[in-house]
């Protein structure tokens, strides 16, 4: 059905985002004012009749789809190469610490177990020159 819109319109996001955008304001007009043409009698002589009223009522619904389509297409694009559950990932959270620290913050692990899972985790994050040394560096909050 939407054939001919896909063929002429580019297949890049912007024009396409844009003629969507285009299509379903002026769409959307055409069709209220088609429909209130087929019962409003004033209004019914600017067209030629009912067939007339008709025709630009399907001609503004096909706007408005024709538009709806383009945009959807857009919005399809924009989400595909981004997974749903990694989508809102953050990248600090990955780290063991920061983790830990949120546990900790939802009261999921205690003042105690927080102390010694801290312990081990920055023991096993210690640079290689500070085991040579002998120093210590620990995550002060």
């Amino acid at each position: 059905m939407f054939g001919p819109v896909d063929r002429y319109v580019p297949d890049a996001p912007r024009p396409r985002l844009v003629v969507g955008a285009a299509l379903v304001t002026f769409g959307v007009p055409v069709t209220l004012y088609a429909f209130f043409a087929l019962w409003w009698p004033i209004q019914m002589w600017l067209y030629v009749g009912r067939l007339g009223s008709v025709l630009v009522l399907l001609a503004g619904l096909f706007t408005v789809a024709a538009g709806n389509h383009l945009l959807k297409d857009v919005a399809e694009r924009a989400t595909a190469g981004k997974p749903a559950d990694d989508a809102g990932a953050d990248p600090v959270a990955a780290d063991p610490v920061s983790t830990l620290r949120q546990q900790y913050a939802a009261g999921e692990v205690d003042e105690a177990e927080f102390e010694r899972k801290l312990a081990s985790l920055t023991d096993l994050e210690e640079p290689a020159d500070a085991v040579e040394t002998g120093t210590r560096q620990t995550i002060r909050e």
